[in-house]
């Protein structure tokens, strides 16, 4: 039997492959699969030697381990059967598609922290794929065709309009009666009228939003709401008789020192706390003017707390770790942070995180145990180790 013998030249040896039929394409799986196992005998690294030969390496942007093992090469051959490397690509070609293409180790690295992700979030994606996290979100919006997504709609008026449940809502799902009869019943119950998604049913999901969170500070307890509703004098009565009947501390305050002394007794005090709140350093106090900043900031703390835990909690914790009546604590707290100007990546990173009883933390309640300078010196570690 005739066989075609193909020569590779590499650190000056040549490695000889024989096939029993002439090569028609320099990206034959065969070949790739002999010159593969032929490195693989003579214990070169193929990643190292392409590498060499300057194409492009796809190591896991995850772990910053292992490589990509999807990896295909494209071989010129000349008239006197010498092989030439000419092209280099990832991945594997299914039903027309081309999938595992990424900056992923695809579990090759057993520990690689890219197995606990999620691979629709937009960490997993944007490390994956070499996106900054905006561009990140924007491919996952693009290429989920999920109605909740602003992407998959022709304007912010459809999107707003497919995420109401108002009666066009009913009616294009079920027809015009059997629509309207389930849009009767769904509105009768009194909870709908009177919550956040009848307002945003109503007005959109911006709007709607916008308009629900006006409606629940004013229907807070508060002096500035009791004023408004009632005029200042009448409403700071109000207010502290409110207060009165509320505590039955208060109760016995008003018995001991008739209800003229007691009130001023009672606001006294009140004011009092207030005051010792706003100087205690261990009880860190937000300012009523910065309240809706510090929704925004401990939000912020959140989605990076989740991405932290998602990505390196395995690690930190160990697989198997038993998170049972535990807490999840930030050791340098979410209000010491805001407070202090400190990014919200800094108090969610994971050297920030530990569990806790619960009633540990709950008698720790917004104190550090751990200094600022203690965590960014942890942080610089973690990084320097590659993570």
């Amino acid at each position: 039997m005739t066989k075609y013998k193909y020569e590779y030249l590499i650190n000056s040896e040549k490695i000889v492959i024989s096939f029993s039929k002439p090569l028609i394409d320099g990206k034959d799986s065969k070949l790739q699969a002999a010159f593969k196992k032929a490195l693989a005998k003579r214990k070169i690294n193929i990643y190292e030697h392409i590498s060499s030969l300057g194409f492009e390496i796809r190591i896991c942007n995850i772990c910053k381990k292992e490589y990509n093992p999807y990896l295909n090469l494209r071989f010129n051959i000349n008239e006197s059967t010498n092989l030439v490397i000419s092209d280099v690509w990832y991945g594997l070609i299914t039903n027309g598609k081309l999938n595992y293409d990424r900056h992923y180790c695809y579990g090759r690295n057993s520990k690689c922290p890219g197995l606990f992700m999620n691979s629709n979030s937009i960490e997993y994606v944007s490390a994956t794929m070499n996106l900054s996290k905006e561009a990140a979100r924007n491919f996952i919006h693009q290429n989920n065709k999920s109605p909740f997504y602003i992407e998959n709609h022709d304007s912010v008026e459809n999107y707003s309009n497919s995420q109401a449940r108002g009666l066009a809502f009913f009616v294009k799902k079920y027809g015009d009666i059997l629509g309207t009869e389930k849009f009767k019943e769904y509105s009768n119950n009194h909870r709908y009228w009177t919550s956040k998604q009848y307002q945003i049913d109503r007005f959109g999901e911006k709007n709607g939003s916008l308009i629900w969170e006006e409606i629940s500070k004013r229907k807070a307890i508060t002096l500035a709401n009791f004023q408004m509703k009632f005029g200042n004098d009448a409403g700071l009565e109000k207010f502290n008789d409110w207060k009165v009947k509320i505590s039955p501390s208060n109760s016995k305050i008003i018995e001991k020192l008739g209800y003229e002394h007691g009130k001023a007794f009672i606001n006294a005090r009140n004011s009092k706390h207030a005051e010792t709140k706003a100087i205690n350093s261990n009880n860190p106090y937000i300012p009523k003017e910065s309240r809706l900043d510090y929704l925004i900031y401990l939000h912020l703390v959140w989605d990076e707390t989740h991405e932290s835990m998602l990505r390196f909690s395995h690690l930190k914790f160990g697989s198997s770790f038993n998170k049972k009546n535990l807490s999840l604590d930030h050791q340098v707290s979410i209000k010491f942070g805001f407070l202090n100007g400190i990014h919200p990546n800094i108090i969610g990173h994971i050297e920030n995180l530990r569990y806790i009883s619960k009633s540990e933390n709950s008698k720790k309640r917004d104190n550090c145990s751990i200094s600022i300078v203690e965590l960014m010196n942890r942080i610089k570690e973690h990084t320097a180790n590659g993570n």
